[in-house]
């Protein structure tokens, strides 16, 4: 849901024989079509080698290796090439349905617009290949592409974000509810309670009670005394206790969490930057479900508890919802986009010849 670079890469395991089976004017026969707009079968390799580029980068454990290819997704009984292929052509479906909303909706490109896609691939020409157009188009041959297929692609790319923009954008014409906002908080987000009570160590202090630091700027950690220990330790009882009998939650958290940061609770995504060990458990919890875990910081009690209110407005909450609002639309954005990629005609002779782990990823385009 961040920003993306726009200027992707397209390889194809027959580079070498594609130059001479197809002319640079040839697109390839239709690979993806819907209502009109097409992406021809050079250009379903160059969105699937830029998938490829980006499933590799992102997912946990990939490699561009047989041995990952021929693995199992933990939890299917796909092939990491089968689930990939099916997630590339999922998102390549998309980019014809927004290309189609584009056009259906009456939206028009600038001049501007235009002529910054063809600037954007003569940068690639300048920085990559020292301006030597000669090159850069050899470069492009040899994938079995040329630069009218990478300008397409470009403007699909564009297409489908001046339609995002046009209707989900901060000044967009949807006009987006508070129920969405919730909705989309509960697929996404988590909200615990964090009681927690440091039993591992302190940070040291010199004759000022000042914080000393470490050798990375950290507050340097020394021991506990028995006498702390002791007291953290019958903290940590008294919480276990109080869970036992049934004892408000949210009081023990007043009576003896050492984390009062947030009153509201945490607003966990996935990749908060957080405890890890914290924020992973957070997701296996059911609401109202409490869970003890130790980590290097010490001992922790969550609750995850439900959504309320309007969390997103709570200023007590804005280290959690810095980017929630663009990322809510664009959430938004794409449930709406795959809806209408379902309709979208994909023709399986032309895209099951191609395959996600034959496309190598180029660093250039």
């Amino acid at each position: 849901m961040k920003t993306k670079c726009r200027f992707l890469a397209l390889l194809s395991a027959l580079a070498v024989l594609l130059p001479l089976l197809l002319s640079c004017a040839d697109k390839g026969p239709t690979a993806i079509e819907y209502e009109g707009v097409k992406i021809g079968e050079r250009e379903y390799m160059y969105w699937l080698s830029h998938y490829k580029g980006v499933f590799l980068s992102t997912y946990d454990g990939a490699s561009d290796t047989a041995a990952f290819w021929d693995s199992k997704i933990d939890g299917t009984e796909q092939t990491a090439e089968e689930y990939f292929n099916g997630l590339a052509l999922e998102n390549i479906k998309r980019y014809a349905a927004g290309a189609w909303l584009f056009d259906y909706m009456g939206l028009k490109l600038s001049a501007d617009d235009k002529k910054n896609v063809e600037d954007g691939i003569s940068d690639i020409c300048d920085i990559s290949f020292g301006g030597d157009a000669e090159k850069f188009d050899t470069h492009l041959s040899s994938l079995g592409i040329d630069r009218d297929i990478l300008y397409d692609a470009y403007i699909k790319d564009l297409k489908v974000e001046t339609v995002r923009e046009y209707l989900y954008g901060v000044n967009g014409v949807i006009n987006v509810p508070d129920s969405d906002r919730m909705e989309y908080l509960k697929e996404n987000y988590v909200r615990i309670i964090h009681i927690y009570i440091n039993n591992k160590y302190k940070l040291a202090v010199d004759e000022n009670g000042e914080y000393i630091a470490d050798e990375n700027g950290m507050g340097t950690r020394v021991e506990l005394t028995e006498e702390e220990l002791s007291e953290k330790n019958g903290r940590i009882e008294a919480v276990r206790a109080g869970i036992s009998a049934g004892d408000d939650f949210s009081g023990l958290w007043e009576k003896y969490s050492e984390d009062k940061l947030y009153p509201d609770g945490y607003y966990l995504l996935p990749d908060t930057p957080f405890i890890p060990e914290v924020v992973s458990a957070a997701f296996t919890l059911e609401i109202g479900e409490v869970k003890e875990l130790e980590t290097e910081y010490g001992t922790h009690f969550i609750m995850r508890t439900d959504m309320e209110g309007t969390p997103w407005n709570n200023d007590q909450n804005d280290d959690f919802f810095e980017d929630f609002e663009d990322d809510m639309r664009a959430y938004l954005f794409s449930a709406m986009i795959a809806e209408t990629a379902e309709n979208v005609n994909v023709i399986k002779d032309v895209t099951e010849a191609h395959s996600i782990r034959d496309v190598p990823v180029s660093p250039y385009v």
